[in-house]
């Protein structure tokens, strides 16, 4: 989910690349690369195939040097790297958004992003940016699974790791199993609902929105269900059934003040 600035103006779209079909395929498109990508208008459902000029050889099904993770390790050997994500800038030119990290706690733990690195999809080049200095059309910074576990952390273990094993476990809570994603002001948010470690427990005391290019986090309290709840009250409704629909997961809405 991503803010494009366009001649029409700010359009919230999703964007798709179109990759390799099998290792034969790519293996005659080496050179030429894949044709372009889709991009889908999320407000107005209007879909297209942009057709890169050029085509783009930087993909993640691309072979030998082309291959993207390959390409990335090749030019930043010592940089451990995750979430691969696919972004256009406003004039629609493609590129690969990369996080690189590192670990704060032990050899293994605590998975802090520091900056990003831009791939061009057409020619290869890359930027290497620290968190903060990086282009302004990049809308992911922070991975989504980075932001859901810092979160979740600090809501399990706000009064320490003794409170939650063997204390009492005062003021223990934790995200829901599902996120989402949210736009607000042109930035792109993580959502997810609160609730208590109780797998039974339905209810939710509150939700926090992160924002995945400044990592800024935000967290509101109010009574409510959880998301999978409310998923099961739609998928119960007697015109969903008698339909044979399924429920997609929730997404918030503001509607009069009442999330």
């Amino acid at each position: 989910l991503i803010h494009v600035n366009g001649e029409e103006g700010e359009e919230l779209v999703r964007v798709i690349p179109l990759e390799y079909s099998g290792f034969f395929v790519a293996l005659n498109k080496y050179s030429q690369g894949s044709v372009g990508y889709v991009k889908v208008n999320v407000v107005t459902e209007e879909t297209e195939l942009v057709l890169v000029e050029g085509g783009m050889p930087y993909v993640e099904s691309g072979l030998l040097n082309k291959n993207l993770h390959r390409h990335i390790w090749m030019n930043h050997p010592f940089l451990m790297v995750t979430d691969y994500s696919f972004e256009i800038d406003d004039q629609g030119h493609p590129y690969w958004i990369a996080t690189y990290f590192e670990r704060e706690v032990g050899l293994f733990g605590g998975e802090e992003p520091k900056g990003v690195i831009t791939v061009d999809a057409c020619s290869g080049k890359t930027e290497k940016y620290p968190m903060g200095s990086e282009p302004e059309w990049v809308d992911r910074v922070v991975p989504v699974d980075i932001a859901f576990a810092q979160s979740d952390n600090a809501l399990t273990y706000k009064n320490g790791w003794f409170n939650v094993e063997f204390g009492a476990k005062k003021e223990v809570f934790n995200l829901t199993e599902e996120y989402n994603y949210i736009s607000i002001n042109g930035q792109t948010y993580m959502y997810s609902g609160i609730t208590s470690p109780n797998n039974a427990d339905e209810t939710s005391v509150g939700f926090v929105l992160v924002n995945l290019k400044t990592k800024e986090t935000m967290r509101y309290t109010m009574s409510g269900i959880t998301e999978y709840r409310a998923k099961s009250i739609a998928a119960s409704d007697q015109k969903v059934k008698a339909q044979a629909l399924t429920a997609t997961d929730p997404i918030l809405v503001n509607i009069a003040d009442t999330p």
